[in-house]
């Protein structure tokens, strides 16, 4: 999913010393071949099934390997769909076969490097009948395998988010605990094995709305809505003791900006974001925010770059549930995004990152140091 850049020590140092990072600017606009032609693909539209006003799809995933999107809908009974990101036409589903078990028995999805899918389920009480499971699919014509299995405790909830970084043995992945329980679950897919991260200073439910690694295996950020997106890293070897640091929480627009992904698009980090709220007075706006100070420093500097809401209706859920995702990303700073609040249906964005003409210069220096990077999927 991720390829994490290595600096070169001479490089990071000069990188670091200089003033101020690169300025760059952004744009959202709508990828208006998607949904009706305006870049919403709304509940219902057309007909379509799978997509609600309830709250039965809270996961999304683009894989850079196939070129599609995947959509988990519990919408009469249990559906990965495959979709066109160019479109969000329905192109079929993955097989499905024996797959059973938890609160929700799928829930949240994402993709390796190599285009391996994981789709997790969801456990409000992970006790020894009911584990927490994750499913892998090695490509689009494969069986589902369960490549984890815990029944970790009786009291936690978990399986709201999910995210994955790496290739093949390399792969890892992270899921958010719920309201009970601090911190998030590390998991080698591989070896099935897991670690419980505690962090200190953070609370239970921290990482259940919001999920991402950021630029290495060894980063990531949550984001419960209030009080902010918690940066963390942390260090040992999964399956035994791990520890986890909290490195800064960064406060954004609005405590629902909740779910979150990360991009290197034109040599800035930019962190997206969807509001999944529970009125129509904050829900569904899409941002972008250029954090490559933050990622590079572990500090909370921030840069609110573009604000964007397709919709043009809301349905209320009690949760604040969603994806957003990263699609394409261009060598020219052109990329697509993809959000789902639940509910609210999916927003397809274009994007452009260019750097402003003072900076030109500092990002190229930034840059290099991240060549060799890309976002994952």
């Amino acid at each position: 999913m991720k390829m994490s850049p290595r600096l070169p020590l001479a490089l990071l140092a000069c990188t670091v010393a200089l003033p101020a990072f690169a300025q760059v600017t952004a744009t959202l606009s709508p990828l208006t071949s998607f949904g009706g032609g305006d870049g919403w693909l709304a509940p219902g539209e057309g007909g379509y099934t799978f997509l609600t006003t309830g709250t039965t799809e809270r996961g999304l995933a683009y894989s850079s390997i196939t070129n599609h999107l995947y959509l988990v809908s519990r919408a009469g009974g249990n559906n990965v769909r495959i979709l066109n990101p160019a479109t969000g036409a329905d192109l079929g589903t993955l097989n499905v076969t024996g797959i059973a078990g938890g609160t929700f028995t799928i829930d949240m999805v994402s993709v390796g490097d190599d285009g391996a899918i994981y789709v997790g389920n969801l456990c409000s009480n992970t006790a020894a009948a009911n584990p927490f499971k994750i499913y892998k699919w090695d490509n689009e014509a494969a069986a589902p395998a369960v490549v984890f299995s815990n029944s970790l405790t009786n009291t936690e909830r978990i399986g709201d988010t999910l995210d994955a970084i790496g290739a093949g043995a390399s792969t890892v992945l992270v899921a958010g605990f719920g309201n009970t329980t601090s911190g998030y679950l590390l998991i080698d897919p591989t070896a099935g094995t897991s670690s419980k991260v505690a962090i200190a200073s953070t609370v239970a439910g921290d990482f259940r709305s919001g999920i991402t690694f950021a630029d290495t295996v060894n980063t990531v950020w949550g984001d419960p809505g209030s009080p902010g997106v918690r940066q963390t890293t942390w260090s040992g070897t999964i399956g035994g003791a791990v520890t986890g640091t909290l490195q800064g929480t960064m406060t954004l627009a609005d405590t629902i900006e909740r779910p979150l992904d990360i991009a290197l698009i034109n040599g800035a980090w930019i962190m997206a974001t969807v509001e999944a709220g529970t009125t129509a007075a904050d829900h569904d706006d899409v941002r972008l925010w250029d954090v490559t100070d933050a990622v590079i420093n572990h500090n909370n500097n921030k840069t609110l770059l573009a604000t964007l809401n397709l919709t043009t209706s809301f349905t209320a859920t009690s949760g604040g549930n969603g994806d957003i995702e990263w699609g394409t990303i261009n060598p020219d700073g052109t990329a697509t995004l993809y959000a789902m609040a639940t509910a609210n249906g999916i927003q397809a964005f274009n994007v452009a990152v260019v750097p402003e003409p003072s900076s030109l210069a500092l990002l190229t220096v930034t840059a290099i140091g991240l060549m060799g990077r890309r976002r994952r999927r």
